[in-house]
């Protein structure tokens, strides 16, 4: 199991990084970007998590702005993101079907950043993704997908 646990560390040192960017003017509506990411996070809430610094606050960001993601009060929980300076991490993990002597997942994690400047708020997700192939008897990985880093901003 040690193994295991290392060599997933290993995996996380060959992910691929993705990034797509959005300007929004600080006083209009939140960008399509900011509605899907929440929109997955509080429909995945187990899935997620939300650090402010070092701690982990995911139960009380999702009991605290619960009632404004039902209300659509999407912009609210955009300006506390920014201002409290939230770090929102949504985790995708897929098992991909494979033969009975391995198994093969896939892991993605997304996470929405957003700064504002000169009145301007500018907003990007990032994801890093990992596909790898271990043997489900001793968790030794025997294969890892080594993907070029991409970063898109527009």
């Amino acid at each position: 199991m040690k193994k295991f646990f290392i060599s997933i560390t290993v995996i996380f040192l060959t992910i691929g990084i993705f990034s797509t960017t959005s300007i929004v003017k600080a006083d209009d509506e939140v960008s399509q970007l900011f509605k899907d990411f929440i929109d997955e996070c509080f429909n995945d809430r187990d899935n997620v998590t939300v650090y402010l610094g070092s701690k982990d606050v995911t139960d009380d960001f999702f009991n605290k702005y619960y009632n404004m993601y039902s209300k659509g009060e999407l912009l609210a929980i955009n300006n506390a993101i920014e201002f409290f300076n939230y770090d929102i991490t949504h985790e995708i993990d897929t098992l991909i079907p494979s033969t009975k002597a391995s198994t093969t997942r896939s892991k993605t994690f997304k996470s929405y950043e957003t700064k504002t400047v000169n009145g301007n708020k500018k907003e990007w997700t990032t994801m890093l993704y990992c596909k790898f192939t271990y043997n489900s008897s001793t968790g030794n990985i025997t294969s890892i997908s080594n993907p070029p880093t991409k970063c898109r901003f527009w």
